[in-house]
């Protein structure tokens, strides 16, 4: 896997891509779905947006289902975790406080990893924090409150 081709392209379906989870331990997943779509894993079959997916091999077929059960669609503000890992994060002031390492899904709401200064700091992802993602320019702005980071 070329790391590096996402810094340009998002990825397509079927690409395999592997991002790190919050034990740092790797996960290795295939695309299906892309933004805007709707996915649905009915009796091993996939199905996108209504119609079921022509694939080669076994890639159209799926033993357990999860979440997919049921049909999913993206809306515009949300994103796959791998849209987000890697992008920066800056505050509403410009400051850069470093790149999503990994998201953690408490349930609740997730929460960005963020690499700073080399300690992880967890940026809750909800609308008091997150102000924009830019996916052209690879960015988050968060709002900060005092205490969020550590500003030694």
């Amino acid at each position: 896997m070329n790391r590096l081709s996402y810094d340009f392209s998002s990825p397509k379906r079927f690409d395999v891509v592997v991002f790190q989870r919050d034990d740092k331990k790797s996960n290795v997943k295939r695309v299906i779905g892309l933004p805007g779509e709707e996915i649905q894993i009915k009796g091993g079959s996939i199905f996108i947006d209504g119609q079921i997916l022509e694939a080669e091999g076994e890639l159209g077929h799926v033993s357990l289902a999860g979440l997919a059960e049921n049909p999913i669609r993206l809306d515009d503000d949300e994103y796959f975790y791998t849209d987000l890992i890697g992008m920066q994060v800056i505050s509403t002031e410009g400051k850069k406080i470093g790149p999503v390492i990994s998201i953690y899904d408490n349930t609740r709401h997730d929460i960005l990893n963020v690499d700073y200064n080399g300690k992880i700091v967890g940026i809750p992802y909800v609308d008091a924090f997150i102000k924009e993602v830019d996916l052209e320019a690879k960015t988050i702005e968060v709002e900060l409150i005092k205490g969020l980071i550590d500003e030694d």
